[in-house]
């Protein structure tokens, strides 16, 4: 059973204290209600007015509450999400002013890091040119000292060569060997009386002049060889500038660059190295054993370049590394002055 929430006689509020039964809200409306049942008169259409009347005025109290409740109720939260927000907004300014002055702290570190890093890659690239300048100089320097040590060697060369005779003179058929003039003993003792008798004058001027002949002679064979090995000299410089190029660009591209200084200085070791082969194949050609057998005489020739160079360190020097690092390209020089001399052998022996 349910409590009443209202008194069936006026219809007004309950108490929220009696029994659960209780039509009325006080002992007068009971008493009133009493009354009306005895006297038989029934007041239902005018109690029932104030009932709606009171539930109207009750129902217009209760809009007016709730409706203040939620005005109230709208008021603080708009202030509450208000505050919220801008404490929000400040918070987050203050955090990204803070983040920008640490990246502008950071960004001013970085520049001045950069501009020390700048400082010290300007100090190393002026280093750098500096020293690629001493290296230059320096290599500049010992090149020049080694064409000068080249060409003292090869001056000494040729004096000693001129002292001694050319040294291919030796491997020529058909020379005899020089004659070194042996001078007399001087007589200390005196003549005894068996003696000979003193020559007379015609025979003692005639041993000046077999003298003076024989050295005359010596001369003019020393002028021809002298001659011929310039022909020679001559020849193979200019089979080298003719040929040799060709040969580098098809087969060793290279060695371009460096054949190119060695032909464009006029007396480097690639010129040494064709005299000396040269004056080798004219020895061999002179034999006459090799008129069909080119192959062979330039294996010959090859052969006797490199055991002369093996004994003799001045002429290894001369030629520097063209002998030990470009074997075959002497062997293709060797055969094109073999060619070359046969062709022309009447014009190179006159």
């Amino acid at each position: 059973m349910l409590r009443a929430r209202t008194c069936s006689f006026c219809g007004g509020d309950m108490p929220a204290s009696g029994r659960i039964d209780r039509r009325y809200c006080r002992p007068s409306c009971r008493t009133l209600a009493y009354r009306h049942r005895r006297s038989g008169t029934r007041k239902d259409q005018g109690s029932l007015l104030d009932v709606v009347r009171a539930l109207e005025q009750r129902l217009s109290a209760t809009a007016a509450e709730l409706l203040l409740i939620r005005q109230r109720f709208s008021s603080e939260l708009g202030h509450d999400a208000a505050h919220v927000t801008l404490a929000s907004v400040v918070a987050a300014h203050s955090r990204d002013a803070a983040a920008l002055k640490t990246a502008l702290r950071e960004q001013e570190s970085l520049h001045q890091h950069l501009v020390e890093l700048e400082g010290q890659r300007t100090a190393l690239r002026s280093e750098v040119a500096e020293l690629t300048q001493r290296v230059e100089q320096a290599q500049r320097a010992k090149q020049q000292r080694e064409q000068e040590l080249l060409d003292e060697l090869r001056r000494q060369r040729e004096y000693y060569e001129s002292l001694r005779g050319p040294s291919w003179q030796s491997e020529l058929p058909g020379q005899p060997p020089r004659a070194e003039s042996v001078r007399p003993p001087i007589q200390t003792e005196l003549p005894t009386a068996q003696a000979q008798p003193i020559k007379s004058s015609r025979s003692a001027r005639a041993k000046p002049s077999l003298t003076q002949r024989s050295k005359e002679s010596a001369k003019l064979n020393a002028s021809r060889l002298e001659a011929r090995s310039s022909r020679l000299e001559r020849f193979a410089e200019r089979t080298l500038q003719r040929r040799l190029p060709e040969y580098i660009k098809v087969h060793r591209p290279d060695l371009r660059h460096d054949v190119r200084d060695e032909l464009a200085s006029g007396d480097g070791p690639l010129h040494h190295l064709a005299r000396r082969l040269a004056r080798l194949i004219d020895a061999e050609i002179s034999r006459g054993q090799w008129s069909s057998d080119v192959p062979g005489l330039v294996e010959t020739c090859v052969g006797s370049l490199y055991r002369q160079l093996a004994s003799d360190s001045v002429e290894r020097a001369l030629c520097r590394h063209w002998p030990r690092d470009e074997r075959v390209t002497v062997s293709w020089l060797a055969y094109q002055l073999v060619i070359a001399m046969m062709g022309d052998w009447g014009r190179l022996r006159p």
